[in-house]
């Protein structure tokens, strides 16, 4: 009889009740994503303990997994549930309808490190937590012990720990939190086809265990194949900052292709800025991943030169339409493409290394805040610049909507002087009014509007053709008609509209006007 087990990398419901249909929803979310890096870890330890596999289905995908057990689940059990509760795992038995959930842990900082002066170790413990040197030296002072860290598993409270030990030159200690109670390593079992632990699985199994003193056994390789530098730590700098900056180009990269979508005019003010705001983020996060991966300060300055030039180009082109600016753009922007791509794929190869499962933005969310130690809810800030970014394109889509461009227009059209002025037509069996101004507007009212209240449709207008044109912008932005002049003169002309009706327009009277002429009202 098969024995199903499923399990979750991330956080579940505090109601068991609750747990299981959690698991059914996280199940089908995940699809056919590649597990995140907790469930690879544990499938790498559990197949090191069991190389013969005794499961049917061992099916792991983003955060969920599931493992049908069909002989030996007795010896395999104990085995699965030691494994979770130390990588901070939560099973679900099927079976039993237990509720496993794993035990966290506090780092408890407890001072300097054997030997080392408190103002050395607290020098590199600034370096490590990215804080003030005094700051560290208070922590590190009058000898209390300090909790750093806590709600972690103990996964990632060795990894914590053996940071603050080999990089910020303390002694620090593990210490359980109330809750589910550690469990018991058990007994090795031999398999029944012996074989060494995958390479890739030492690392996981060494961590998960905690010995201080690794010695051979089912769950790691012997110490002498002990490699840890391939393994991604929790709290990594750099790793945070290749896994942020390529999530803030891709954000970048689909947020463009939105603008481009609501907003055609690139060249006016609301589509400078926001290209301006998605520029930024890119280049940001182009400078954190070159930081990530190590690169020299000159290369990133080189490349933070590179991309304003090429964008500088990019306006100027715009601008001026000029060749020479067009050829320069095109070659610094081949170049800069050119870069970026380069630098796409050491950082998602670095990730990869790191054991990272990576999905169209990159590092999971979850595994992102583990490398930059943040809690398990907390926004991250690729996340919050493109919300950021997000809302920017938004409003200035809505700017775009409220520029006219009838103005420029205008200004270039014919705007006759004899058209200058108060005119009325009949229209619907009512006598409307319209004022068409020297600077190429108008303004109409209906028949019922009252004396002095705004007017009830107002544009642009121009006679070019022996045809005059209206370009509405209120109460319909960007309605435009054109009709035919058919007969003009000083006090009254005629249009031939689209659908074939003859409208006259009978001056009412003048308005002062320097550029026509009109001093008073006829």
């Amino acid at each position: 009889m098969s024995y199903q087990l499923q399990l979750a990398s991330v956080p579940t419901p505090a109601a068991d009740l609750d747990v299981f249909g959690f698991m059914n929803q996280l199940r089908q979310d995940a699809g056919t994503q590649p597990p995140s890096a907790l469930l690879k870890r544990f499938h790498d330890a559990l197949l090191a303990q069991f190389p013969d596999q005794p499961w049917s289905d061992g099916h792991y995908a983003g955060e969920a997994g599931r493992l049908t057990l069909v002989r030996r689940s007795k010896e395999v059990v104990p085995h699965v549930l030691y494994l979770a509760a130390e990588l901070g795992l939560t099973v679900v038995d099927n079976k039993t309808g237990e509720v496993h959930r794993p035990p966290t842990y506090q780092v408890v900082l407890e001072g300097p490190a054997h030997g080392l002066e408190v103002i050395d170790a607290a020098a590199r413990l600034a370096a490590l937590l990215r804080k003030p040197v005094a700051e560290t030296v208070a922590l590190l002072s009058g000898g209390r012990r300090i909790v750093v860290k806590q709600g972690v598993s103990r996964f990632q409270a060795m990894q914590y720990a053996a940071a603050l030990r080999d990089r910020g030159g303390c002694r620090a200690t593990l210490a359980a939190e109330p809750g589910p109670a550690p469990r018991a390593k058990p007994l090795p079992s031999p398999s029944p086809s012996p074989a060494p632990a995958p390479a890739a699985a030492a690392p996981a199994l060494a961590l998960a265990r905690g010995d201080a003193s690794p010695a051979p056994s089912p769950y790691q390789a012997p110490a002498a194949a002990l490699d840890t530098e391939g393994e991604a730590p929790e709290d990594d700098a750099g790793l945070f900052q290749v896994a942020e900056g390529l999530r803030m180009n891709v954000s970048s990269i689909g947020l463009s292709v939105l603008q481009g979508a609501l907003i055609w005019d690139h060249g006016s003010l609301p589509g400078t800025i926001s290209s301006a705001a998605l520029s930024i983020m890119s280049i940001y996060g182009t400078w954190r991943m070159m930081n990530g991966l190590g690169t020299s300060k000159l290369a990133r300055n080189a490349v933070l030169l590179l991309s304003l030039v090429t964008g500088l180009l990019g306006g100027v082109f715009s601008l001026s339409q000029k060749p020479l600016a067009f050829v320069l753009f095109a070659v610094l922007g081949l170049a800069s493409l050119v870069v970026w791509v380069v630098l796409v794929v050491k950082a998602v190869r670095r990730l990869k290394q790191a054991g990272l499962s990576l999905g169209l933005f990159g590092a999971a969310k979850h595994d992102v805040r583990r490398l930059g130690g943040l809690d398990v809810e907390a926004r991250l800030p690729s996340t919050f610049l493109a919300l950021v970014c997000f809302s920017v394109t938004l409003l200035c889509f809505a700017g775009s909507l409220t520029q006219t461009k009838s103005r420029p227009q205008a200004a270039a059209a014919p705007v006759p002087c004899q058209f200058v002025g108060w005119w009325e037509y009949q229209k619907d069996g009512g006598t409307y009014s319209v004022f068409m101004d020297d600077d190429g507007t108008y303004a109409g009212f209906k028949p019922t509007t009252p004396e002095g209240e705004a007017a009830d449709f107002v544009g642009s207008w121009s006679v070019a053709d022996n045809a005059i044109q209206w370009d509405e912008l209120y109460p319909l932005p960007g309605r435009s008609q054109a009709g035919k002049l058919t007969a003009s003169g000083d006090s009254s002309f005629s249009v031939l509209e689209a659908d074939g009706r003859s409208t006259l327009y009978e001056l009412s009277h003048r308005e002062p006007s320097r550029r026509c002429g009109f001093s008073a009202a006829p």
